[in-house]
């Protein structure tokens, strides 16, 4: 997954319920590509693909919180597995090589969290 370098342009999310703050689908938009993050229900296990179709684009919602990444670059990424052997987090270093975005699988819902200096 080559996302190293890319500035995110826009994200956009599929709430996991009306009653969550949690999604079931979020998608990080940079200039040519977009990253699809998804859960598997049965493992939790984040699924993260790399896409150009645009198509579906327009039914999802931007969240209030996609603010304060539009325009930031990717300098590193990471990916954190559980003691199962599942990858169940992805963390990005947006415009510093410092973990300060992060998405998490929790029962089979898209958590999303920020360093505590983006709050």
């Amino acid at each position: 997954m080559d996302i190293i370098g890319m500035e995110v342009k826009e994200i956009r999310g599929k709430l996991f319920d009306s009653n969550s703050l949690t999604y079931e689908i979020i998608w990080i938009c940079f200039q040519k590509r977009i990253l699809k993050i998804s859960v598997d229900i049965d493992s939790d296990e984040l699924l993260m693909e790399l896409i150009n179709d645009e198509r579906n684009l327009n039914q999802l919602v931007i969240p209030n919180w996609s603010e304060k990444l539009k325009g930031r670059k990717v300098i590193a990424f990471w990916k954190g597995v559980n003691n199962m052997g599942y990858n169940d987090l992805f963390v990005m270093g947006l415009d510093v090589c410092l973990p300060n975005f992060c998405i998490s699988s929790i029962a089979s819902q898209l958590d999303v969290r920020f360093s505590e200096s983006w709050s």
